[in-house]
């Protein structure tokens, strides 16, 4: 005689919680979780979703404090058309919407003196970056220039500011105009 299986509901059914944290363990950390969940929506839309490398870092994590400003750079001008990044400059756009008493830089304000001083909870820089695997503190961001600067903010430069921010986000891949134009 055969013996059917009662149907059980699925793990996402017994969840009481809006904010879920997922400890992975081994080959678990590759999973995304994110994107599982049911045919309806992932986890990521039903859940404040935080993934763990492990139950001890959260004896160090602090308490989430307020975002009470941001600084958003995006697409800037680097004196050619052909290396423009419209979709750096819609998402800095749609950042300005959702952070609080954002500071949006665009085009030829999108400069790295926009980054001395001043205290953002968020500083977002989207550009084009190149990388140097020989020379990585030469690894770099172009922004505009100025009549001060060449635009070039290279990893070296970045150990000579002081950001005073909890958050700071560089969207960029290596899509750097050629070694001709660099400096």
């Amino acid at each position: 005689m055969r013996r059917r299986c009662s149907r059980r509901p699925e793990v996402a059914a017994r969840i009481r919680t809006a904010k879920l944290i997922i400890v992975p363990h081994g080959v678990l950390h590759y999973v995304p979780f994110c994107a599982l969940g049911s045919a309806d929506a992932p986890l990521l839309d039903r859940y404040d979703l935080r993934i763990l490398p492990s139950a001890t870092v959260l004896a160090f994590l602090k308490p989430a404090k307020p975002i009470e400003s941001a600084l958003i750079l995006g697409n800037p001008d680097l004196d050619n058309p052909a290396l423009d990044l419209p979709f750096a400059q819609e998402e800095g756009l749609a950042l300005a919407r959702i952070l609080p008493h954002p500071s949006l830089r665009l085009r030829k304000e999108a400069t790295a003196e926009q980054l001395q001083g001043g205290h953002y909870g968020i500083i977002h820089l989207a550009a084009h970056g190149s990388f140097d695997e020989r020379r990585p503190l030469d690894s770099a961001l172009f922004l505009a220039s100025t009549p001060r600067t060449q635009g070039t903010l290279k990893v070296s430069d970045l150990y000579r500011l002081d950001l005073d921010a909890d958050l700071v986000t560089l969207s960029a891949c290596e899509t750097a105009p050629p070694r001709s134009w660099r400096s």
